[in-house]
């Protein structure tokens, strides 16, 4: 029965979204645990996104700023999780590029799922 405890307290705990603009100063304001952390992200706007995971969430961020294809997104939702390892975030970043795939409603900017399309 501690097992099954474990296990419930481990997935009850919660997960986090933070949303912020995709500019330099949010980028340079980001504090928290997460900075070095893994987390999944999305950059969006109204028409297309684009879904990664990084554990370094503040680099990553400043390297997409400087990406031409990043320009034209507006918006940094961040999905965050104390117990998130980078297994975890791989496995989520690709389900969410399957599922947005799927759903078709934005375009997607991940070089790696353009073949799939």
């Amino acid at each position: 029965m501690p097992t099954i405890m474990r296990w419930a307290e481990y997935n009850m705990s919660k997960i986090e979204i933070k949303t912020m603009p995709f500019d330099k100063t949010s980028i340079d304001c980001m504090n928290g645990y997460y900075i070095d952390y893994p987390v999944v992200y999305f950059l969006n706007n109204d028409t297309t996104v684009y879904i990664g995971e990084t554990v370094a969430v503040r680099n990553r961020m400043r390297d997409h700023l400087n990406n031409r294809e990043r320009k034209s997104l507006k918006k940094m939702p961040l999905i965050i999780h104390e117990k998130f390892n980078r297994s975890a975030t791989y496995n989520i970043e690709t389900k969410l590029i399957h599922y947005f795939l799927a759903d078709e409603r934005y375009k997607l900017q991940n070089k790696s799922q353009q073949l799939i399309v």
